[in-house]
C-alpha cells in the first residue's frame, strides 16, 4: 500500500506540475507578439574531436557529407551559436532565453515569438569515418533525424520533441533519458547503458552488451534485441507496471535471473512498460 500511494502522489504531483508548465506558456503566447528578423547561417569546420548539440525546436538532420558543417535556414535572428572550442563543435540553438519548467528544456522566448514565419531547418554533416570522442544532444521540442553516430561515449537527452537514429555505436558506457518526448534508436551496438523514460516512448533495436541500467517510470520503454533471452542475466523490480521479457510478464515483483552470462539488464518500472523482445 505504501508504494501504492507513493506511485499516486508521484502522478498527481507531475500532473499539477505539467498544468503549471501549461499555465506559464499560455501566459507567455498571449503577450505581444514582435515582428523578428529571420536569418540564415552556412559554415564549414575543421579540427572537430567531438560534438555538443542543443536544439529548442524546430528540425534537425545530421547525415553523412564531405566536410563538418552546418546549414540552418528560417531562423529567428540571434537564435543559433555554432563554433569549435578546444577540440568541441558546439551547436546552440536559441542559447539565450531556454528555461527549464519541471526539467522540460523549453525556450520560452521563441514560443512567445512564434509564428508561421520561424521553423528553422538545420543541416549538420560529418565526414563519413569521423568517430567523436563525445557526441551530446539535448533536445526540447524539437525533431532531430540522425544517420549514423559513431563515438567512443556519448549522451542523449529529449525532453518534448523526438529524436530518431538508423545507426549508433558507442564504445563506452552512454547515457539516455527522455521526459515526455520521444527517442527511437535503430541498429545500435552499444556497451553499459543508462536508459530513463518519464512520460515519453523510448525504443531501442539491436545489440547491447555489459551491464545495462533501464528504468522507467510512466512512459513506454521497448527493447527489440539480437540474440538469446539466456545471452543475458535479469534483474526485474516493477511496481504497478509490468516488465515483459519474450512475453513473460512480471507485475508487482523483484526477481533476479542468473543466465552466467556476461550481460544484464537491470529492469526498474513504476508505472509504465518495459518490454524486451529477442530476434
Amino acid at each position: 500500500m505504501r508504494t501504492f500511494t507513493k506511485v499516486w502522489i508521484g502522478i498527481a504531483l507531475m500532473a499539477l506540475g505539467f498544468g503549471i508548465a501549461v499555465l506559464g506558456i499560455a501566459f507567455v503566447v498571449g503577450s505581444r507578439s514582435e515582428t523578428l528578423a529571420e536569418a540564415s547561417l552556412q559554415e564549414t569546420y575543421q579540427a572537430v574531436e567531438s560534438i555538443d548539440l542543443q536544439v529548442g525546436y524546430g528540425k534537425v538532420i545530421i547525415k553523412h557529407g564531405e566536410e563538418f558543417s552546418i546549414n540552418a535556414t528560417h531562423l529567428v535572428e540571434n537564435s543559433l551559436e555554432s563554433y569549435v572550442e578546444n577540440g568541441t563543435w558546439y551547436i546552440k540553438e536559441d542559447p539565450y532565453v531556454s528555461r527549464g519548467i519541471l526539467g522540460l528544456d523549453i525556450s520560452l522566448g521563441n514560443i512567445r515569438r512564434w509564428n508561421r514565419m520561424y521553423n528553422p531547418e538545420i543541416i549538420i554533416t560529418v565526414p563519413e569515418g569521423f568517430k567523436a570522442e563525445a557526441f551530446d544532444i539535448n533536445v526540447g521540442a524539437g525533431d532531430v533525424r540522425i544517420d549514423s553516430i559513431d563515438a567512443v561515449q556519448g549522451k542523449l537527452s529529449v525532453d518534448a520533441g523526438r529524436l530518431t537514429a538508423d545507426r549508433i555505436r558507442m564504445d563506452k558506457e552512454s547515457e539516455y533519458r527522455v521526459g515526455a518526448g520521444e527517442m527511437v534508436l535503430k541498429d545500435v551496438e552499444l556497451n553499459g547503458i543508462t536508459l530513463k523514460c518519464d512520460v515519453g516512448h523510448v525504443k531501442v533495436e539491436g545489440i547491447l552488451l555489459g551491464e545495462n541500467d533501464i528504468s522507467c517510470d510512466v512512459g513506454r520503454i521497448e527493447l527489440d534485441l539480437e540474440g538469446d533471452v539466456k545471452d543475458y542475466s535479469y534483474d526485474i523490480s516493477s511496481d504497478i507496471g509490468n516488465v515483459t521479457i519474450n512475453g513473460k510478464s512480471y507485475h508487482n515483483e523483484k526477481k533476479s535471473i542468473e543466465n552466467e552470462a556476461g550481460n544484464s539488464l537491470l529492469l526498474d518500472c513504476s508505472i509504465g512498460n518495459i518490454t524486451v523482445d529477442f530476434q
